[in-house]
C-alpha cells in the first residue's frame, strides 16, 4: 500500500509540474550548467584519455584540445587521466578534484612530463556577443618544460610592445581584452632578453577569445619553443610563423644507382646510394621544382616534382623511387616527437609494382596465421597512404610483409629490436637491380 501511495505522489507532482507549464505567468526553468575542456601539452605523453566522475570523456594526443563539453556546475567533480599501456590503462592522476562556477567555461591543460604531470584549470566566464562587441580577448600561458628561465610575452602592434606578461612555467595570464587588428608576439627569456620565439604577423577578429601557450616545438631550427592557438577540437600554430622546414633524402630507386636532388636549382643531397637516407638540410616553402637526378649527371633528369610544400616548423622525408622509366618524389612529414612509453615506426610502401601490402610485427616465433595485420593496405607510392606510422611497446619482434588481405609472405621474417622513445623506419622498397619479390630497409632513426 505504502509503495502505491508514494508512487500515486510523484505521479500527481509530476503532473502539478507540467500543468504549471501552462498557467499565465510561468517561467520556463533555465537548468544551470557549466564547461570543460580538455588540453595535452605533456610533450612525452601519448595520447591521454580523460575521465570526469569515472566517465571517459575524451583522449588528446600532445597539442591537441577538445571541443568543450558539458559537465554539472558548482560541484566537485573527479578528474583522471591514463594512458593505454599493452592491455593495462596506467593513471597519471587519479581524481584530482576540479570546478565549475554555473555558467563558466573551464579549460583543463595538462602540462609538464609524464612522470611529472600538472593540472591547470583555467576558468573564464563564457564568451557572449556582448561582452566582446568591438574586441578580443586573449590570454597567455608558459607550457614549455624546455626553458629554465620565466618568460616575457610582449603582445606588439606596428612594431611597438602594447602588453607584457612574465609567465613562470604553468603559469597564465588574466584575460584581457584588445581592439581587433594585426599584431605580433615575440616571446623572450625573462633573465637574458633572449628572444626565443617570434609570430610574424597575424590578424585578430572581434568577437573573438584566444588562448595563447608557449609548447615545446621539435621542428628544426635552433628554437626550441613555438607559440600555438588553443580553439575547439585543435591547437594551431600561427600562418606566418617564420621557423624552417628541412627535408632529408632516401633514395628507393633501386636499379639507377647513387642520385642527386635539387631544390629549386639548389643541391640538397648528393650521391645518395640506394637505401641511403641524407642528413636533414633546411629547404624553402614552397618548394616550385624538385629534381632528381644520376648523381653528376645534372643534365638527365629522372623526374621533376613541381609545387611541393614542406610543413613550417616540421622534419620532412623525401622518399625518392624508381622503376624502369618510372619515378616519383613523395614528401611525408617526419615526427621527430618521443614518447616515454613507446617506440614510434613509420611505414612507407615504395615498392612500386607491388600494390597494397599489409604490415605484421609479431612476437618471435608467432606466425602471421595467427594474428592481424599492425599495418593494413599500405599503398605504394606516389598514393598518399603511401606511409603510415605505429606504436609499439619496448622489445624484440619479428616484421613481416603480405600482400593485401592474404597470408601470402613477400618478405620476412625480420628480426628488429625497438626502445621506448625510439623512433624508426620500415621502407618496403624493390630490390637492389629492380626485379623480384620487396625487401625492406629497417632504420634506426634519431637514436
Amino acid at each position: 500500500m505504502s509503495r502505491f501511495l508514494r508512487g500515486a505522489a510523484v505521479a500527481a507532482f509530476v503532473l502539478a509540474l507540467a500543468a504549471c507549464g501552462n498557467d499565465e505567468g510561468y517561467t520556463t526553468f533555465t537548468v544551470p550548467t557549466a564547461f570543460m575542456r580538455v588540453v595535452n601539452l605533456i610533450p612525452d605523453s601519448p595520447a591521454l584519455n580523460v575521465y570526469v566522475n569515472d566517465t571517459a570523456r575524451t583522449s588528446q594526443n600532445f597539442e591537441s584540445s577538445s571541443s568543450f563539453f558539458q559537465i554539472l556546475p558548482d560541484a566537485n567533480l573527479y578528474y583522471t587521466v591514463n594512458y593505454q599501456f599493452g592491455t593495462q590503462l596506467v593513471n597519471i592522476l587519479t581524481r584530482e578534484v576540479v570546478r565549475a562556477d554555473i555558467n563558466r567555461d573551464l579549460t583543463t591543460v595538462l602540462t609538464g612530463t609524464l612522470d611529472n604531470p600538472t593540472l591547470i584549470r583555467i576558468d573564464n566566464p563564457p564568451l557572449t556577443q556582448t561582452s566582446v562587441e568591438g574586441k578580443v580577448e586573449l590570454q597567455f600561458m608558459n607550457a614549455a618544460t624546455a626553458l629554465d628561465n620565466p618568460v616575457n610575452v610582449e603582445l606588439m602592434q606596428g612594431g611597438s610592445v602594447i602588453e607584457t606578461d612574465t609567465l613562470e612555467f604553468n603559469q597564465y595570464s588574466a584575460l584581457a581584452s584588445y581592439d581587433a587588428g594585426d599584431y605580433q608576439i615575440t616571446v623572450r627569456d625573462s633573465v637574458t632578453d633572449d628572444i626565443l620565439w617570434t609570430s610574424g604577423d597575424f590578424s585578430l577578429s572581434a568577437a573573438t577569445r584566444g588562448l595563447i601557450v608557449l609548447a615545446d616545438y621539435f621542428g628544426p631550427g635552433s628554437e626550441r619553443v613555438r607559440m600555438l592557438t588553443v580553439s575547439d577540437t585543435v591547437t594551431s600554430p600561427f600562418a606566418n610563423d617564420p621557423l624552417p622546414s628541412a627535408v632529408r633524402v632516401a633514395n628507393l630507386t633501386s636499379d639507377q644507382g647513387p642520385l642527386d636532388v635539387y631544390a629549386d636549382g639548389t643541391l640538397i643531397a648528393s650521391g645518395i646510394a640506394y637505401a641511403g637516407v641524407s642528413d636533414y638540410v633546411e629547404t624553402p616553402t614552397p618548394i616550385a621544382h624538385l629534381v632528381v637526378t644520376p648523381a653528376g649527371d645534372p643534365a638527365t633528369v629522372l623526374s621533376d616534382t613541381e609545387s611541393l610544400t614542406p610543413v613550417t616548423g616540421s622534419f620532412h622525408t623525401l622518399a625518392v623511387v624508381g622503376l624502369d622509366d618510372t619515378h616519383y618524389a613523395q614528401l611525408h612529414v617526419d615526427d621527430v616527437r618521443r614518447i616515454a612509453t613507446r617506440a614510434r615506426v613509420v611505414a612507407t610502401n615504395a615498392a612500386l609494382g607491388t600494390g597494397p601490402v599489409d604490415i605484421y610485427i609479431v612476437d618471435p616465433g608467432v606466425a602471421v596465421t595467427d594474428v592481424s595485420p599492425r599495418i593494413s593496405s599500405l599503398t605504394e607510392i606516389p598514393n598518399s597512404t603511401s606511409s603510415q606510422a605505429l606504436s609499439l611497446q619496448e622489445g624484440t619482434y619479428d616484421l613481416y610483409v603480405t600482400n593485401y588481405a592474404t597470408k601470402t609472405v613477400l618478405y620476412g621474417p625480420m628480426r628488429i629490436d625497438v626502445a621506448n622513445s625510439g623512433i624508426y623506419g620500415v621502407y618496403v622498397a624493390n630490390p637492389d637491380g629492380g626485379s623480384g619479390d620487396p625487401t625492406v630497409q629497417f632504420t634506426d632513426d634519431f637514436n
